[in-house]
Order: C-alpha cells, then structure tokens, then sequence
C-alpha cells in the first residue's frame, strides 16, 4: 500500500505555521483563571493566537441563584440552580453554630422570613473561625465580577476587637504584574475585628479587608461591589477580570471572644450578564490588554455549553444564545445541538465538536474505553457529528480516553467520509502553567497570516497540525507538487499518488508513523477501522525535512501522520488527506477539493 520515494524539495507556497491555542477559559467561566493568566501563558510559550472561548451561559449568568434566603443548607428556586451551604470550622474553636432560623424561634427577624445564625468562640488567644461556604449546582455562581453588586441584610448580636463576622470572598487567580505578586485575589468584608468602621486596608500581597459599619442588635443592609474594590485595593489591575471564585459566610473569634451575627437575604445583581454585554465587556478587556500582550492575538470565539456536545464557535459574527427555557445543566435533545450548529454557520463560523467522550481527566479501564469508542463513534457517524467542521482530538486524555481513543474515533469519521479538522486543545480553566499541565495540546494552521480570516481558511480547509506544547517544536504538512494538501480530498482515478510528508524539529529518537486507512463509509456499525501504520526514520527525510511517499489509492484512501518521541509517545499529529476515486455520493466542501 505505501512505498518509499526519493527525498523532494517542494517548494511551498508562502504559508505560516500559526500556533494557536484554540480552547481556553478565563474570569467569566468556573475555573481560577483570569484572562491576564492566560495571556500571560501564551506569551510565555511563544503561541500566536488565543481563541477566547468562554462558557456562553456562563457569560450570561443562566440560571445562576440571584437571591438566597436561608432556608436551609440547601435551596431551590425556579428557574435557578440549586443553592447548597458547605461548613467549615478551622483553628480552637470552643464555641461553632449554624442554624436557619425563622421569625418564629428568632422574634429578631422582623419582616425577615427566614436567616442564618453563625456564632464562633475560640478556646483560646488563637483564631477559630466557623461558616458556610455557598455554591450553586454546577459552579454556576461563579459568574463575573464586571458590574456585579451584592446586598446582605445582617444583624450583628456579638463583635469585638477580637470576634468579627465577615462575607469572605475569592477571585480569580491573577499572574504577577508589576510589583503584584501572582495569586487568587481575596476580600474579607469585616463587622467588628480590629480595624475601624469604613477602612480598607490590604492584609498580604493578595488578601484586604473592608471593615464595614453594622451596629449591634440592629439590621443593615451591606451593598458590596467587589470588582470596585478590588481596583481601589490593587490601582492597576482590571477587576472586571475576576469572577465570584466562592463566597463564605464567616465568624471569627480570638482569646475567647464571641462572634456572633444573622444573616438574611443575600441578593446578587449582575447588570453586565444581560444580553450581549458580556461579549461588549470581553471586547473592552481584549483591547486593553492587546497593550500589555503585544505578542498574542486575541480572537473572540464562544462554547456553546447547554448542548449535548458542548460546541466551539469560531468565528463569523459571535452572539450570546438565547438560553431561555433552558435548565441549568446541558439538553441531550440533539434538536437543541442542531440548532446551535446551523446558529454558528449561518453567522459564518465554524462549528467544533468539544470533548467527545466527556470532560473527565480520569482514565477508566481498556475495556470500558473501548465500549466508549464503540459508541461514541456510532453516534457521530449516524448524525455525521451533527455538521460540525472541526474535532477535538487531542487530549492525553479526556472523558476517561486516551489519546489513541480520541484517534480511533476521529479514523472512524475519516473512513466514513466525514471530513472534519482534527484540532489539539488544553481547555485550559487554570492559567497556572501551560507547559507542565496534563493537557497541553495546541494547534498550528499553514495560513497566509495570524489573521482571523486566514486562520478561518485554514481551518476550514483542513490545513492544520496539533500538537505537545512541551515536546514538539517543529512543523508537520502533506503536500503535492509544492502545494500543501493536508486536510484536502484529492478526486482521480489514478491508482497510486506521490505524497510528500513534511516533518521538521523531530525529537532524539523521534519517528513519524505514516497511516493508511481506507475510505469504506462502513457506518455506524462498524467502529474499528483498519489502519495500515508504517515508520519513517529521520534518515528517510532530506535537509528540509521532506520525504516523498508512494501510496497506493485503488482504493479511496486517507494518510495522516504523526511525530511520536524516544519513548513512544505521540506528540504531534498532522490533519489527514483523502484520496477518492470519483465524488459519487460524498459530501466535499469547495474548501477542501484539492483537485
């Protein structure tokens, strides 16, 4: 099937190899990450473009509680996520109670119709603290701080120099700037303790506090705006770049005194997550900080994350979804996916199939790895990956699946002639170290320019290699006569085609497998495609990293590559290249014909 030719110098057309990392969180998603983190992690690593691609209901704030009444350690409301309480008691607490009380057993209430009680009373000098730590079902208050307010009505029973109560809440992890050090930014809003009514003062390089005026023995509403404060404390930071990480509900006490409070009707009110403003507030932050990372271009993309799949959305014009009469947690109505796909195409973009086998970071047993592929390449074979343009694939390991499963599942869509860009991506949450993190895979496009039309080209046409961001440093093509055919689909009668692999910056000891596999549209009911695997040495690549290759296409064919290291570990792979006999019954796209 495949034959050795002598080494070429093609001559290649004038194409870039674009590093890109084209999934990556920040401030208006769940994880820790700012978007200065992030940033910061692509200049580091020397990548181009990031792809900012946030959680759309996340941006919106969908279904994220807006009032909290204390009713109990757990509350509901309609059409909002469930709200749960966690306790936490640190340090010689003598003294530590919660209760939810109601007018009835707590006549203090007033017009309140349900609060919490939280008392602390440490045994000693030392501090004791006990509280509740808040969270909605699926992380969901952790929306962003641009423009966000929150009231909290709070009657203090018992504060001192040495007991206080405090709403404790921790943002989004920052990098270092300038003389900030790097870290989760942290606000304590303090009732008693030591320092004065009305001062903010910061504690360490990331904590402050904001002591607040509430007298003894009597209701008062507290209104905090932390994306305000956390500019006041730290002049020089963006606080709109900061999420609400976790909000805790505190007493502390030292040398035995009490601290003692009620808390009622905590309400959050998020002006900026209507309609389309986060994206108007994300477009603010990528232009200011395009002045301090010159060196990274910012590209707004979207996830589309209600979906079952969730969907990439890259390119064309962006728009916040209307999620109305969604819950708080992904439809599996494939309507509701199909929806979203011809959303994303009819505003020009290209539509990404995310994770395919979930978003797990455990592998499970060969075994049931195996049934994953089974069935997850039956489904996207049957909906043909509901009309998507690219795939996820690579991860280490993602849904419990390697990435040679991850592999398998995108061959089962090649040998049924559904021709989808394979891209490598981190859907990184963290900011903290792209190099070291599990998931470290980015993706390079062969594109005239880091430009958001050429990289859409390039995507679209497949033109694209993924890849270790930690181990490989080079550059994978296919090409034809100079031309780059990588993601193409040749149609011709010929029974045999010159291929030249292009593969530069191997590792010692690196190798580039070449794989075969035959274009049978088996269908869904066969999902273990046969692939033909041969192994180029260095040696058979010539100064320019070319190596030309005989493949036999009697029959229709596809030949992707892939860079594996010393050790047998995959670390880059190319996009394939399908050679048909004739285009009776398969769906090309323009993009992709490479004649």
């Amino acid at each position: 099937m495949l034959r050795y030719g002598g080494t070429s110098k093609p001559t290649p057309e004038a194409l870039l190899p674009v590093s890109m990392a084209m999934h990556v969180h920040a401030s208006a998603s769940e994880g820790e990450a700012s978007m200065a983190a992030q940033l910061v992690q692509a200049a580091r690593t020397g990548v181009s473009v990031l792809w900012w691609t946030e959680h759309d209901h996340r941006m919106q704030a969908h279904t994220a509680p807006t009032q909290i009444r204390f009713s109990g350690l757990r509350e509901t409301a309609r059409d909002t996520a469930p709200w749960t309480w966690t306790a936490l008691t640190d340090g010689p607490v003598n003294e530590a109670r919660h209760d939810f009380v109601t007018p009835t057993n707590a006549p203090a209430l007033g017009a309140h119709q349900h609060a919490l009680h939280l008392a602390a009373r440490s045994k000693d000098a030392r501090l004791a603290r006990h509280g509740l730590s808040g969270q909605a079902e699926n992380l969901l208050n952790r929306t962003s701080l641009s423009g966000l307010t929150l009231t909290l009505d709070v009657l203090p029973n018992a504060t001192s120099l040495a007991g206080f109560v405090a709403i404790e809440i921790v943002t989004s992890y920052r990098p270092v700037q300038g003389d900030q050090p790097a870290g989760l930014y942290r606000i304590s809003y303090r009732i008693g303790g030591a320092t004065r009514p009305g001062v903010s003062k910061r504690l360490d390089d990331v904590s402050a506090i904001v002591s607040l005026k509430a007298p003894q023995g009597k209701w008062r509403t507290l209104h905090i705006a932390p994306e305000l404060d956390l500019v006041r404390l730290w002049p020089g930071i963006e606080g709109r770049d900061a999420s609400l990480h976790s909000i805790t509900l505190v007493a502390s006490s030292r040398r035995a005194q009490p601290a003692d409070a009620y808390f009622a009707d905590l309400q959050f009110h998020r002006p900026n997550a209507q309609g389309q403003k986060p994206l108007a507030v994300q477009r603010q932050l990528m232009d200011r900080y395009s002045r301090d990372y010159p060196t990274v271009r910012q590209i707004q993309g979207l996830e589309i994350s209600l979906t079952s799949p969730h969907l990439g959305w890259y390119g064309g014009t962006i728009s916040l979804p209307d999620n109305t009469g969604l819950g708080p947690l992904p439809s599996h109505d494939v309507k509701v996916a199909y929806d979203a796909v011809a959303k994303i195409h009819n505003s020009g973009g290209l539509a990404s199939y995310c994770h395919p086998f979930g978003t797990s970071q455990t592998v499970v047993p060969a075994l049931e790895q195996d049934a994953l592929v089974t069935s997850t390449s039956a489904q996207l074979i049957a909906n043909r990956a509901l009309g998507c343009d690219l795939l996820e694939v690579g991860y280490r390991v993602r849904g419990g699946c390697t990435l040679s499963q991850h592999e398998t599942l995108w061959d089962n869509c090649s040998r049924n002639a559904i021709f989808l860009t394979g891209i490598g991506v981190s859907d990184d949450h963290a900011g903290l170290d792209w190099i070291t993190a599990r998931l470290n895979f980015v993706t390079w496009a062969w594109a005239t320019d880091a430009s958001e039309t050429a990289l859409l080209a390039a995507l679209r046409r497949g033109r694209a290699f993924f890849g270790d961001l930690a181990k490989f440093h080079g550059t994978l093509d296919l090409r034809r006569d100079g031309v780059s055919v990588m993601g193409g689909v040749s149609i011709s009668s010929a029974t045999s085609q010159d291929l030249t692999v292009i593969a530069t910056g191997l590792p010692d000891g690196g190798t580039v497998d070449v794989l075969v596999g035959t274009v049978d549209r088996a269908g869904a009911a066969h999902t273990k495609p046969v692939i033909r695997r041969t192994t180029l040495q260095p040696a058979d690549f010539d100064a320019t990293g070319s190596c030309t290759i005989h493949v036999d296409v009697a029959q229709p064919r596809f030949v992707r590559v892939v860079v594996v290291d010393a050790a047998g570990v995959s670390i880059a792979l190319s996009n394939p290249t399908w050679f048909l006999r004739d285009a009776k019954g398969y769906r090309v796209s323009k993009a992709r014909l490479t004649g």
